[in-house]
């Protein structure tokens, strides 16, 4: 099976994900409230909660062996459960966490979600997909479950996906999970990366028990390009500092062959992600850049590809767009209008091979 980079869509899952999770760092006011932290809005993480939050990381590290989240998820996951239930065992003396001879229990069963439902999407003229937190867990509308896949495994941006069957990229379902109060107070006190890993491994371990999903990651050489910087230096607009907590932003605009998109807030990282799918081989940013920008994108789409536009005479309608060879190239587009350059050379991808998964049933 032809072996592809992750789509789009799915970067731009990843980056709404991550802006996400950093404007929900703080804690809900009130202990008890149940909201999710991918919903959350506060002022910031007061200084208690970053405490807090660095004493249940370095604890989980602890207990895994010095070992960090790649290295041993599961057992971090657990170890992160343990202390947001029982703080007194971040506490207690090395003998005693390892023994587990406080005073708390950490029942079981962690985090997971309690409830799950995954169906079909019905045809209801709405081609649109949204997914995300909720206040009591996990929702999915309209997605193909290979994006539910690479989502649920954020092996990086630069990866490919094989193995997989047809009808992962073809069928779209409506997925929702729901996890007990306690679940969503714990992930309050959990730091932003922490959060992240929690949350992926909750969704790895639906998909498993749900669709008894198996997959392994493999690393190769490939080819592939480095950002850097032109020498005339960069063009773009230093973003304004945002007001309201907003992340970044990607607005793609495909017509009759021609593409151009707006970014808004958007570090040099993003960038090289989004090119990434765009050249259809890693890009690494290598342009030393930190800051955040607002600039806007033209170019025309490779001649080889397929393009479909709105038709005229029916809903739903399409056709395919001619090639139009007018406007620059990627490479140009990216030097002339950003000050950078694409500049080939080669680099590491990894590889998600998918061993098996069940088409879900209705339920």
């Amino acid at each position: 099976m032809k072996r592809k980079l992750i789509p789009l869509f799915c970067i731009i899952a990843m980056m709404a994900a991550a802006a996400t999770a950093q404007t929900a760092q703080a804690p809900p006011k009130t202990p008890t409230s149940p909201a999710s932290p991918g919903l959350v809005r506060t002022e910031g993480p007061s200084p208690e909660f970053l405490r807090l939050a660095a004493q249940i990381s370095d604890y989980a590290t602890a207990q895994c062996g010095g070992k960090d989240a790649d290295a041993a998820p599961e057992c971090r996951v657990k170890a992160l459960w343990v202390a947001t239930q029982c703080p007194d065992r971040m506490t207690a003396s090395s003998s005693e966490a390892n023994t587990g001879s406080s005073n708390c229990a950490a029942h079981e069963p962690g985090f997971e979600y309690a409830v799950s439902s995954i169906k079909p999407r019905k045809n209801d003229g709405d081609s649109s997909s949204r997914f995300g937190p909720t206040s009591d867990g996990y929702r999915a509308t309209n997605v193909e479950m290979i994006s539910l896949v690479s989502i649920a495994f954020p092996v990086g941006p630069h990866a490919q996906f094989t193995g997989e069957p047809a009808w992962t990229g073809e069928l779209r379902f409506d997925v929702e999970a729901k996890f007990e109060p306690e679940v969503g107070e714990a992930m309050m006190k959990l730091g932003r990366d922490d959060r992240a890993l929690v949350q992926s491994y909750m969704l790895q371990k639906l998909l498993k028990e749900r669709m008894n999903l198996a997959l392994h990651i493999e690393t190769k050489e490939v080819p592939a390009y480095d950002l850097i910087v032109g020498k005339n230096g960069p063009k773009m607009k230093v973003a304004e500092p945002s007001t309201d907590g907003s992340g970044g932003r990607i607005m793609p605009v495909l017509d009759h062959g021609r593409r151009m998109a707006n970014f808004t807030r958007i570090p040099m990282a993003t960038l090289a992600v989004t090119l990434s799918g765009l050249a259809d081989r890693p890009v690494f940013d290598k342009t030393g850049l930190t800051g955040i920008y607002d600039f806007t994108l033209y170019f025309v789409r490779d001649q080889n590809l397929s393009a479909t536009v709105p038709g005229d005479d029916a809903p739903g309608s399409s056709v395919v767009a001619p090639f139009d060879p007018a406007g620059p190239s990627l490479q140009s587009a990216v030097e002339d209008q950003l000050g950078l350059k694409l500049v080939p050379s080669r680099g590491p991808l990894k590889i998600v091979v998918i061993d098996h998964i069940d088409k879900p049933s209705a339920n």
